[in-house]
């Protein structure tokens, strides 16, 4: 089956089962003969920048305001050639399972709310070339497979799914 394929997972999930849906998965794709296969876990670090409107927001204005941030996004996007597309997905890639790392609930919200990585992605001091990386495989791929496995739980944050959306 010819194309390029852009696999987009969870790659270190905490959950056993979204493990081996997105190892399966992988392997099926693998196995499918596509010209070429690649895969990335969620999102670029810069995306964590952005933060989802309050759920008051009048919907016109929210809608505005994400494609604002869909916008700045897009300038980010550099059509340079040299950019270099993700990986090849291998046969030896495996989603691996990252156990649960607890921190005590003090420590998580000191963390949370400190979010140095959120704001050196932001400035654009980490991560800027793996989001030119994932956006230039991004307009490379013929078909991307999204596999939401493990991404939306009661316990995460609401950032989360607008960040995936993005």
């Amino acid at each position: 089956m010819p194309g390029n394929v852009l696999f987009i997972t969870r790659m270190k999930p905490n959950n056993a089962g979204n493990t081996a849906l997105s190892s399966e998965a992988l392997r099926l794709f693998q196995e499918f003969g596509y010209d070429s296969l690649r895969a990335f876990d969620r999102y670029p670090r810069y995306i964590e920048s952005f933060d989802a409107p309050p759920a008051d927001t009048p919907r016109d204005k929210a809608i505005a305001m994400f494609q604002e941030d869909a916008a700045k996004i897009a300038k980010k996007y550099s059509n340079d050639p040299g950019t270099a597309l993700l990986p090849e997905a291998g046969p030896d890639d495996v989603v691996q399972v990252t156990g649960l790392n607890r921190q005590p609930s003090v420590l998580r919200q000191v963390k949370k709310a400190i979010a140095l990585r959120k704001r050196l992605a932001g400035a654009g001091l980490i991560g800027d070339q793996e989001l030119q990386s994932v956006l230039h495989t991004l307009k490379w791929a013929n078909l991307i497979i999204w596999n939401p496995a493990g991404e939306f739980h009661p316990t995460g944050s609401v950032d989360q799914n607008y960040r995936l959306l993005l």
